[in-house]
């Protein structure tokens, strides 16, 4: 993975993030990343590892949710905190939650497009301007975080995401490190 490429994917949605690429440690986070990808799975695949950022560009946030890790498999990890690909089942204990949450909204539990949010595939958040970041963006498929690797990385951008006064609302789920 080059930093060209990580650049790439960003330039357009994030434009602020596009110096963070020249930065000796994104080299390094990249080497490591290639290093891992030869020797294990890495999770969201390496088309996703940006999709939050690509979901929710930043001019369009308002409210920012700050995940842990990526699920640490394939077939939930995507590249948004929390979210899963449709069709997954049964739902993270994580995504139970915040659905057990969004039910004791009477303003929600009216809904009419209940069976897409109760899907597990929040993109529909992202795009309504939901940033649903994990403060690592790729994990071991054995568990191991990379959280120091993107810890630098992903404080930075939620920091300058939270930091506007137009934000409505910043949360955060998992365990804090």
């Amino acid at each position: 993975m080059s930093r060209l490429w990580m650049r790439a994917q960003l330039h357009h949605c994030w434009p602020a993030l596009v110096s963070e690429f020249a930065k000796p440690r994104m080299q390094h986070l990249c080497d490591f990343l290639d290093k891992e990808r030869a020797n294990w799975n890495v999770y969201p695949s390496q088309k996703n590892v940006f999709k939050a950022f690509r979901e929710t560009p930043f001019d369009l946030v308002k409210v920012v949710i700050l995940g842990q890790d990526p699920y640490p498999n394939l077939d939930h990890a995507m590249g948004l905190a929390f979210s899963v690909p449709r069709g997954v089942g049964p739902l993270p204990r994580s995504l139970r939650n915040i659905h057990r949450e969004l039910d004791r909204n009477p303003a929600l539990a009216r809904d009419p497009d209940i069976a897409r949010r109760k899907s597990g595939n929040l993109t529909w958040w992202a795009k309504q301007g939901v940033l649903l970041l994990n403060r690592a963006l790729t994990v071991g498929a054995d568990g191991r975080s990379h959280f120091e690797y993107w810890k630098e990385f992903t404080d930075r951008q939620s920091n300058s995401s939270t930091s506007d006064p137009s934000l409505s609302c910043s949360c955060s789920g998992g365990t804090t490190r």
